[in-house]
């Protein structure tokens, strides 16, 4: 992520156009949505929309970057054990996590519905798998031995935390985010502590 700041306009107008696409995606769906419908809905003008965005599909695919690099700023995943309070770190990072879903929710319910969209179930993935990988390669490097292996770990590890946060989403989230990172939490402290931890060989 780029650290120069963005004019405020430019950071409206983008927010104008994300804003319309996700109610056109709700009502008609993607493929169907046009750049009128798009600078329509947002009440801008098409010049204004190839200011910065290539068509609708740049719009979508930068929409989901934007959101997705939010969400790792805010929450960066947990730590991997819990040596010098990297639990309640670890807890703080989830909190996060499910405080950014909770504060984006219309985007999130739309994108990980069960007429979302696809491409972004696999990128939110994607994000959290690499955190995930990047952790537990880092206690490799320490001398850890898995039971299983790293790739495989991540893999799982963020298949669960995107269908935990659609589960939350698709239920119009019954609990708050601090006990569903709890209750996250704790699932999965258990699952990496015992395949940080092998058995010991007879």
């Amino acid at each position: 992520m780029s650290s120069k700041k963005v004019d405020p306009r430019v950071l409206r107008t983008r927010q104008l156009l994300r804003d319309a696409l996700l109610d056109l995606i709700r009502e008609k769906g993607f493929e169907a949505i046009t750049i009128q419908d798009l600078t329509d809905r947002a009440q801008l003008n098409r010049v204004t929309f190839y200011l910065h965005y290539r068509d609708k599909q740049d719009l979508l695919t930068r929409s989901m970057e934007d959101m997705l690099d939010e969400l790792v700023a805010r929450a960066e995943l947990a730590p991997l054990h819990d040596s010098s309070g990297e639990i309640d770190r670890g807890l703080e990072h989830l909190i996060g996590l499910f405080e950014h879903v909770a504060y984006h929710k219309d985007f999130y319910r739309i994108m990980l519905g069960k007429d979302g969209m696809a491409s972004f179930a696999a990128q939110m993935r994607a994000y959290i798998e690499q955190f995930v990988y990047q952790r537990m390669d880092a206690k490799r490097q320490e001398g850890e031995q898995f039971q299983i292996p790293p790739n495989l770990h991540s893999r799982f590890m963020a298949a669960a935390y995107v269908g935990v946060i659609a589960w939350w989403l698709e239920h119009d989230q019954p609990h708050s985010p601090v006990e569903m990172a709890e209750w996250l939490w704790q699932l999965s402290l258990s699952g990496t502590l015992a395949n940080l931890h092998p058995k010991q060989q007879p």
